[in-house]
């Protein structure tokens, strides 16, 4: 499966590249998922050594909205996210975050994702969620107040999924 990327924006907590305090991400997606890599620093703790869960918890809903806009070309909203975390999320160590789409109805979607250690393949966080369709109208102005919406040059933090199948 081939994989592209997927346009950034400049404000974003996740993926602004002009947000100096967001993580400055990419999305990539396939034909059935969308993923991101991430290191996380001290700045992104609970406990030292220890990722703080709204940030697992902000990757994962980003990552699995992302399946959304990338897969169905739609915007959709979180009504229901539930987490589950495994294990520690540790800084400082290669994380791959995975998000697809389980099932879809009309007018709603359900995620999962998960967020896995690289190098050992563990899962460390999990999450469903159920995310509904945005209005064609709340859709339209949004597309509109999106003045940058764009695939940008890879930079260091925008890793290609490679080796990840």
């Amino acid at each position: 499966m081939s994989w592209s990327k997927q346009p950034n924006s400049h404000h974003c907590f996740l993926c602004g590249t002009e947000n100096p305090i967001g993580l400055n991400v990419a999305f990539w997606q396939n034909e059935e998922r969308v993923l991101t890599r991430v290191v996380l620093s001290d700045e992104h703790q609970s406990y030292p050594g220890v990722a703080h869960g709204g940030i697992v918890t902000a990757l994962l809903d980003e990552t699995m909205g992302r399946a959304i806009i990338g897969l169905r070309d739609a915007f959709a909203f979180t009504a229901k996210l539930e987490m589950k975390f495994h294990r520690p999320t540790p800084l400082h160590t290669p994380l791959v975050v995975t998000g697809w789409i389980a099932r879809e109805r009309r007018g709603w979607f359900q995620t999962e994702g998960t967020v896995v250690v690289e190098e050992s393949g563990e899962t460390v966080a999990s999450a469903t969620g159920t995310f509904v369709f945005m209005p064609d109208e709340q859709t339209d102005a949004m597309r509109g107040q999106l003045p940058f919406f764009e695939v940008v040059e890879d930079a260091p933090t925008h890793l290609p999924p490679h080796p990840i199948s």
